[in-house]
């Protein structure tokens, strides 16, 4: 199964909104206790995390840019030290 970027950023933020916990007057409540948590504040945070975690995919789709980059070069400064040697 070939999924696309979105699809598993998409499923991954799911999974963490499933699993997130909220801060509520210093404790630590998770969402499957029985909380009535009220549609803006749950919207609000889940909003809040999807801006991390898009931050977060566009740090890796830099960083691994920048490692393949790097690859390059590791490879090209090895052929030019062979070549020398």
């Amino acid at each position: 199964m070939n999924q696309t970027l979105a699809q598993v950023m998409m499923k991954n933020m799911l999974q963490i909104c499933f699993f997130m916990t909220i801060k509520s007057d210093n404790k630590v409540i998770s969402l499957d206790d029985e909380f009535d948590l009220p549609y803006n504040e749950f919207h609000n945070t889940f909003e809040t995390l999807y801006d991390e975690y898009k931050k977060l995919g566009s740090k890796y789709s830099l960083l691994k840019q920048n490692h393949a980059c790097l690859l390059v070069e590791k490879d090209t400064l090895k052929r030019r030290s062979m070549h020398y040697s």
